[in-house]
């Protein structure tokens, strides 16, 4: 009978700490959607500022990043 009531009073208390974990998990997520949240309205904003400052300063590919792109694209031949 004692065996029986401290086998029950464990498993009380292991649905309880079952309980708090899963609150704490629920807490967890909460934070994790409000971040993804944040992260994305940044992203917007960011994106936006970029798009208003390319139009600004009418940006496009510089002649010299043209250039530096095809010097890239050639293989380097090592002199032996």
């Amino acid at each position: 009978r004692v065996r029986a009531q401290m086998e029950e009073e464990n498993l009380v208390c292991r649905v309880e700490m079952l309980e708090t974990m899963m609150d704490r998990l629920h807490r967890k997520q909460e934070e994790i959607s409000d971040l993804q949240k944040t992260a994305s309205v940044k992203k917007d904003s960011m994106d936006l500022v970029v798009r208003t400052l390319a139009e600004k300063f009418s940006i496009g590919k510089s002649h010299e990043e043209e250039e530096w792109e095809e010097h890239e694209e050639t293989p380097i031949v090592s002199e032996k």
